[in-house]
Parts: structure tokens; sequence; C-alpha cells
């Protein structure tokens, strides 16, 4: 109603405004008061209480218990004036769950500036402000610089505001929101082969890594490092180092320790662990969660760990079951050297298995996509082979048939 009575167009620059409070253009979907109330920090939410009188009215006391009655930290406040500029900064959020917990996460500091901290709560020092203001970060005279941010930058992540959420600032200087980068670690690697490059900050990219010159990336600290991201790297650091001792040791196995690249001056020169991460496929057992050996890449999977998971079509994960898991159920056991080096043949080629599907069938990755590009085919047995021409180099069943290549490490030995 209220805009079919005054909204009007100007005849000569053809924009819409508000005959009644001359806004320009005009605020569809808001009255007047809607639109000249203070908006949510968050959500951009009108809010129409206005709560200026009692907050000036009031004293310290009642001032620090309506504060923490709002679950906020006072304890930097020395002055009322402190308190009451807080307490406005308070009710410039709205009532909606979403808002509140955001609030909750934030850091509710007054910056030298004279602007609001847009960082989380408990950090020992508080993000550069994000209305542009020249700040100084680092510690030190050698290690201090000067930046500016700007809260309407988008987030790397998520692509919204900087200001819409409490950001951190990244060990590489970049910035994104607190829960953005807890989500983007809970998610993880993209495709089933394990790759650790969700731990590069997305600003970075790949290429950040080529910055560290012989530092090994795969076990140095990650980029996306913050107090606050603590908790959401434990599981994936644990991950990455497990999967970087195995990788280490079957790049032995495989022969693969003396290629060049591994020499001085090579591509890899001091980075055995990049290197076998580059040439060899790992995935992550859905009953132990420990990371097992999936062969290498070169047998079917090129580019699958790498791409960003999107050519890895391989299905659920709930599939990919290591050689030792499924030595238990089969009663396989290495007297030397246990289940954890167990193997077992793909049931329709020469590659080492990689997925357990359907509770009954092992099979390599590339035997994988093949099926789920065609499901349900019958899989025509691929080239025979011998002990001699077999890329095992083992005797075993026909193709079609479940195998136990028991394991690998005896067999490197023979």
């Amino acid at each position: 109603m209220h805009q079919a009575v005054h909204r009007y167009r100007c005849a000569a620059c053809r924009q819409d405004f508000c005959g009644e409070c001359c806004v320009t253009p005009y605020h569809s979907g808001l009255t007047c008061h809607q639109q000249r109330a203070p908006k949510c920090l968050y959500c951009r939410t009108p809010l129409l209480d206005d709560p200026h009188f009692i907050i000036e009215t009031a004293s310290s006391g009642q001032l620090r218990q309506a504060i923490k009655a709002l679950k906020a930290d006072c304890s930097w406040c020395l002055e009322k004036q402190d308190l009451i500029h807080l307490l406005h900064r308070l009710h410039q959020v709205c009532k909606g769950k979403e808002c509140q917990l955001k609030l909750s996460q934030s850091c509710v500091k007054q910056l030298a500036c004279g602007h609001w901290c847009g960082g989380v709560a408990g950090e020992l020092s508080c993000l550069p402000c994000l209305h542009g203001c020249l700040t100084a970060v680092g510690s030190g005279n050698a290690c201090q610089r000067s930046v500016t941010l700007d809260g309407q930058d988008a987030c790397p992540m998520c692509w919204e505001a900087l200001a819409c959420a409490p950001a951190i600032m990244l060990s590489c200087n970049h910035t994104c929101h607190l829960e953005c980068a807890r989500e983007h670690l809970r998610q993880g690697y993209p495709g089933p082969a394990i790759s650790f490059t969700f731990l590069l900050c997305p600003s970075c990219g790949e290429g950040g890594g080529h910055r560290h010159g012989n530092v090994q990336i795969s076990s140095s600290a990650p980029p996306m490092q913050h107090p606050a991201l603590i908790d959401s790297l434990k599981v994936p650091l644990e991950l990455r180092e497990q999967t970087v001792q195995l990788a280490k040791r079957r790049l032995k196995m495989e022969g693969l320790h003396t290629r060049p690249e591994l020499k001085p001056g090579g591509l890899f020169d001091g980075r055995p662990a990049d290197f076998a991460l580059t040439k060899l496929l790992f995935f992550e057992c859905d009953t132990c969660s420990r990371p097992y050996y999936g062969g290498q890449r070169q047998c079917g999977a090129d580019g699958a760990p790498n791409d960003g998971g999107h050519a890895a079509n391989v299905g659920d994960r709930k599939e990919l079951i290591c050689g030792a898991c499924s030595a238990h159920e089969a009663g396989s056991k290495c007297q030397q050297h246990g289940v954890d080096f167990i193997e077992w043949k793909c049931r329709y080629c020469c590659g080492i298995a990689s997925f357990f599907c359907f509770g009954t069938t092992h099979m390599c990755t590339a035997c994988h996509e093949e099926w789920q590009l065609n499901p349900g085919c019958k899989k025509a047995s691929r080239h025979l082979c011998t002990p001699v021409t077999c890329p095992l180099h083992v005797r075993h069943p026909d193709h079609g048939l479940e195998h136990c290549l028991g394991c690998a490490i005896c067999r490197t030995h023979e």
C-alpha cells in the first residue's frame, strides 16, 4: 500500500524515489520508518527497538549486568562511556538465532581507530580494522607491517562480505570467516583419494606451495592456521601424519626412492613425501579410518585426487575398505607383519584394490570408475597374464575371482 501511494519515478533521470522520505532508490518492501531504522550488522534486518534512552540513563553497574546478560565480555571497559558504546554495539544485532550465534563468537572490543573489531572473541590481538583504517600487525619491529581491510571484500570461501560474520586472518595473511574456515576443514579432501590441498588457503591455492622452496608441504605447518582452528585441524593433521609415514615407506617398497626428482637439484629435492603423494594413491578406510595404499596414479586414476575431486566420481567412501580390515574378515594374516600391509587384487584386472564394494568385490580405482559409468555391466576379463608379465609379479587366479595378495612387504622382498 505504501508503495502504491509514495513511489514515484523522476521523468528526467528515470530513478524511483520515495515521495514521503525522498530516499532514492525507493525502499521496496520497507516503510519509511523501517528504512530509517539502523540495520543488523550481519543480516541487515531493520532494528525497530531503540534502547538509546534506557542505556544513557543506566548506572555503570546496571550496564555491566545488561552486558553480562547478553554473554559479552566487558572486562576491557574502563569507563562508563566504554560500557555504553559496548551495549550499543550489542544492540546492533537482531534477535535472530544465527545472528546471535555470530555475536557470541565475535570480538566486541573497540579498536584504536574508533571502529569495532570484526574478529573473533578470545584473540590476543584484534583483527585489523574492516573499515579501511591502516593497522599495524605482527610482533617485533622487524615483523610489523601495515595492512588495510575492507569489510565489503568477499570471504574466499562463501563469497559474502567479511563484515557479515566474525572473521580471522590466517597465517598467510588472507582473511576469511571463522565458520567458513571450520566448515572447509570439516569437509576435508573432495575426492575418494586422500589429498591435502584443502589445508591450503583458497586465496593462495596450490601455487602458494611453490613459494616454500624445499620445505615439505605435506608435513609442514598448514597455511590455514589460526588459534581458533586448532580443534578443526586436529583430525586432518593426524590423518596427514599417518599418510606421510605410509607414503615414505611405500616409496621405498615401490622402488621410487631413487628417482632423479628426489636427488639434489630435483623438483622434489628434500620432499620425498610430496613426491610420493604425486605418484601414489592413498585412501582412508571407512572401517578403521586409517590410510592405506591404493596403487600408482598411472594405473588409471591419474588426476583424480588433484583436480578438486571433479574427475573422481567414484562413489561412496563407505566402499573404501583397507586390506587389513578385509583380511580380518577373511582370516588372512602375515606372521611377521600382521594385517597392516595385507593387500587384495582387483577382481577384474592386475591392479591393487582400493574399493571393497557390495561386501564381496575388491576393485581398483580404474575398474570402479568404469563400473560407475556403466552400472551393472558384466566386466570382461582383461588381458590375461603370467607371473612374468603380470604387473604384480604374482601367480593369481583368473580375473573374476577374489584373491588376497598377502603382505606387501613380504611380496616386495620376494
